[in-house]
């Protein structure tokens, strides 16, 4: 097991050697970029991308090049990153991610894929309207800009499948949650998948993109006395105030069925701002049929399941989801969205351990591609950890605790060995530093969640 482990390391990091050549289209300029032999390789620029510590430019050359006349200053190195588009970076995180990777399976069987987005801060530009956020207790007029993170996950794992980065004013998770999915359903690597969604993604249009697409879902929606989904059918609970239902209902956009609900029980009114395709339009602003058309109303039949979770005394959970009772009951969908947490983790890791937070460059294009190299560099230790944690869950019977490794350790660690300047580090060290770092999981804790922003940690302030 410990051979697979080294072969594992070896393999991840022997995938950064990269030919131009593969990625010449996505380049600025495909004849002359990377062409003539330079300090800098290709590869060289991307290193220096993916195992960026959080400290200045100059620090992270150093780190990468070492200590000499070999290494290229901060702005040679700005000159070569520049080449690097949008579209490079989308290459090099479809090339360096692992399509034979063994995720964690649920009941054997299904992936279990968390979609969440998450706010990015970058450097403060007051010029660029896309990115520009206007703080509400704002008295000395500070400036902040950020970008969204939409990203797909497999959990509990925390490995990052697909991603969409969009710019604050433009952002939308609900049709960037549609795009990812589009193309997750068109890939055949991955087994049948279960989407895990928070209460932002809470609509009728996804819920059926999803069901048209071969994907099941498990949705949280809000409680029943809210505004939601789920308060149409708040009758529908027992005296626990539990419920687990199966609702058809007809969706329409007939104005008649909205000024009558009570002939049209079996009916709910989409109005036709509301965007989505699956429901057809009226035959006319009526409602009413032309002539020679039958007097029905248009509608889609669609059916999903409703359950409602007690989670403590005066605390419910409403889920919505089309997989089916006979195999999920009650407890397992708790624990499905339970294990949506592995998406939150991952993006803690990302801002922090993999320093995505700490961006380097005033240009958004180049922001941009270092928020996909700390995905990059992300899934590179992921990978790592899930070869590590199948040796610990083979070794657990001696143990009267799980262990797990600690991320941070790792990445620091596989940052020293990828930069190549320590010729100290060896592979049969690195499984010896896993086995020093392991932590013991301790379940059904329970902390209180701290909601304090981070901005934007200007350049001068870092240490160099």
């Amino acid at each position: 097991m410990r051979k697979y482990i080294e072969n594992k390391i070896i393999k991840s990091v022997s995938r950064l050697d990269l030919d131009p050549d593969d990625f010449r289209m996505h380049f600025s300029n495909p004849k002359a970029d990377f062409t003539r032999f330079r300090r800098q390789s290709f590869s060289d620029v991307v290193k220096v991308g993916l195992l960026s510590h959080g400290s200045c430019m100059k620090e992270n050359l150093r780190h990468c090049f070492g200590v000499g006349s070999d290494r290229p200053s901060a702005s040679a190195y700005i000159q070569q990153r520049d080449k690097l588009g949008v579209q490079a970076y989308r290459a090099l995180f479809d090339h360096l991610k692992d399509p034979a990777e063994e995720f964690t399976l649920v009941k054997d069987k299904y992936l279990l894929v968390a979609c969440d987005g998450s706010d990015i801060n970058i450097h403060p530009n007051k010029d660029d309207a896309g990115t520009l956020v206007y703080l509400s207790n704002n008295p000395n007029g500070k400036v902040c800009n950020q970008l969204h993170l939409n990203a797909l996950c497999a959990v509990p794992d925390g490995y990052f499948l697909d991603y969409i980065i969009q710019e604050h004013r433009e952002m939308n998770e609900a049709l960037a949650c549609e795009q990812m999915l589009e193309r997750h359903a068109a890939c055949p690597d991955y087994p049948p998948s279960i989407i895990s969604c928070d209460r932002g993604y809470e609509c009728y249009r996804l819920m059926m993109r999803m069901s048209s697409l071969g994907l099941y879902f498990c949705i949280r929606a809000k409680d029943i006395n809210s505004r939601s989904i789920s308060q149409r059918y708040r009758d529908m609970a027992e005296e626990d105030g539990q419920m687990d239902a199966m609702i058809t209902r007809k969706y329409t956009r007939c104005y008649t069925v909205f000024k009558n609900p009570g002939l049209y029980p079996d009916y709910v009114y989409v109005p036709k701002a509301s965007i989505n395709e699956f429901i057809p339009e009226t035959r006319n602003p009526a409602g009413m049929p032309r002539k020679g058309c039958p007097s029905v109303i248009d509608f889609l039949e669609y059916s999903f399941r409703l359950v409602r979770l007690k989670l403590s005394e005066n605390s419910y959970e409403v889920l919505l989801t089309n997989l089916p009772e006979t195999e999920f009951s009650t407890s397992d969908l708790k624990e499905l969205y339970h294990l949506r947490w592995g998406v939150e983790t991952a993006f803690r890791q990302l801002k922090y351990d993999d320093c995505s937070s700490f961006s380097n460059t005033r240009k958004k294009v180049a922001a941009i591609g270092e928020i996909i190299l700390s995905m990059i560099f992300h899934n590179i230790c992921t990978s790592v950890l899930l070869a590590f944690g199948r040796r610990l869950f083979r070794r657990r019977r001696n143990r009267k605790l799980l262990y797990k490794v600690s991320y941070s350790d790792l990445a620091k660690t596989l940052r020293l060995y990828a930069s190549g300047r320590d010729p100290t580090i060896t592979i049969q060290k690195i499984v010896k530093e896993l086995e020093m770092t392991i932590q013991p999981v301790r379940n059904e804790r329970a902390f209180s969640r701290i909601l304090k922003p981070r901005s934007f940690t200007p350049f001068i302030y870092r240490a160099a």
